[in-house]
């Protein structure tokens, strides 16, 4: 270190008060870096957990809509046979309904079948 003997000077000639000054400088700047890391891994953590959740939205969201779309088509294809075909309506009516025609007796089994025995 210096002294006041010596004129205030290092061994190597440079004043001590730069070097001191140089010295809290780079531990600022050190200090201010380290705090903008901080910053930036703390933004950006959180927002790549909300990408990852909406790619998974996404994913579902898209899954959904090909079960939906199928479905529709179904249901368009029984709508279709609906207004075209009087043996699908007759069929529907019976099975979904329980209707019968006149003079047909509708007999229904209402024992309940319990699986595995």
């Amino acid at each position: 270190m210096a002294s006041a003997a010596d004129g205030g000077r290092r061994s190597d000639g440079r004043p001590a008060r730069l070097l001191e000054r140089a010295a809290g400088g780079l531990t600022f700047w050190s200090f201010f870096l380290f705090g903008l890391f901080l910053l930036f891994v703390g933004l950006w953590i959180p927002a790549e957990r909300q990408y990852h959740r909406s790619c998974s939205d996404e994913n579902s969201l898209k899954r959904e809509i090909r079960r939906l779309s199928q479905s529709n088509r179904e249901l368009k294809a029984c709508l279709e046979a609906i207004r075209t075909d009087p043996y699908y309506v007759e069929k529907v009516l019976r099975e979904q309904q329980g209707l019968a025609a006149r003079g047909e007796l509708v007999v229904r089994n209402r024992m309940q079948v319990i699986p595995g025995e």
